[in-house]
């Protein structure tokens, strides 16, 4: 049986926390940074355009989270109105699991989107009975709004463990009910890997994210330059957004899945 979780809420305020670490041993399962392009990592595939590779400069965040390249949507410039599009990995087999051991999903990303449009982390699985893919299944929130830098979401595969899957990154334009057509910069996603992992909770954020993710952007890890201008102690906290202020209208939620979940929500 795992841990209690306990919730904190905050409510429109700028929060520092900490000193915490996550400690884990993670067994690689898949990784890819694009560094070989689209064709790398056993291949990916793009379905009705929009996703290519980003190199610098870019529009968006500027540059990629690691490296020369990431995948991105229109990487330099704003996407097109209307045009829903998937970045679909090749076929990756994962491995099973034991006892307390579980699969993540883990990828930095960067993301801006216009109001009606987002992205979705979705899994088609292998059927070797009838020698088919799935359907596409959505396996996280809705990527909304504006993520204000790059920040690592994280995404239990554990139920999938055993199987043979493709993941697919799917970006949404313009579900507009009144017809309007807007645009803006999209998703940026880089360094992705799949890890097998025991969760082991230890002390503080000086070797940075360790097992911590964030759903729908906004926090950081890192040594601060806005709000209280340094740590607690030693020079890393876990912070909404390090240097600046929090954007507006997007809520976010810093996990360690196995004990404790902070959330900040921001309402008009």
């Amino acid at each position: 049986m795992r841990g209690k979780y306990l919730f904190l809420v905050i409510t429109c305020a700028v929060m520092a926390i900490g000193p915490w670490s996550v400690s884990r041993a993670d067994d690689t399962v898949f990784s890819c940074g694009f560094e070989s392009g689209l064709e790398g990592c056993g291949g990916w595939q793009v379905s009705n355009g929009v996703w290519d590779l980003g190199l610098s400069p870019m529009a968006g965040p500027g540059s990629p989270h690691t490296g020369y390249f990431c995948a991105a949507t229109m990487p330099n410039g704003n996407y097109d109105p209307y045009q829903d599009s998937r970045l679909i990995s090749p076929s990756i087999n994962l491995p099973s699991v034991n006892g307390s051991e579980e699969l993540w999903l883990k990828f930095w990303q960067w993301f801006s989107y216009s109001t009606y449009d987002a992205g979705y982390v979705q899994i088609s699985v292998w059927n070797p009975g009838t020698s088919a893919w799935s359907a596409w299944t959505t396996v996280s929130g809705s990527i909304v709004n504006v993520s204000n830098g790059w920040s690592l979401l994280g995404v239990d595969l554990t139920k999938y463990a055993g199987s043979s899957v493709r993941i697919g990154f799917y970006h949404v334009a313009d579900r507009n009910v009144y017809g309007d057509a807007s645009e803006s910069t999209g998703w940026y996603i880089d360094n992705i890997e799949i890890v097998r992992t025991v969760p082991a909770f230890t002390g503080t954020f000086e070797s940075g994210w360790s097992g911590w993710t964030a759903d729908c952007g906004v926090w950081q890890i890192g040594a601060p330059t806005s709000g209280p201008g340094s740590a607690h102690s030693g020079t890393q906290c876990a912070a909404t957004v390090l240097a600046g202020n929090y954007p507006a209208y997007t809520d976010s939620r810093l996990v360690d899945r196995y004990i404790i979940t902070f959330t900040i929500l921001c309402k008009p």
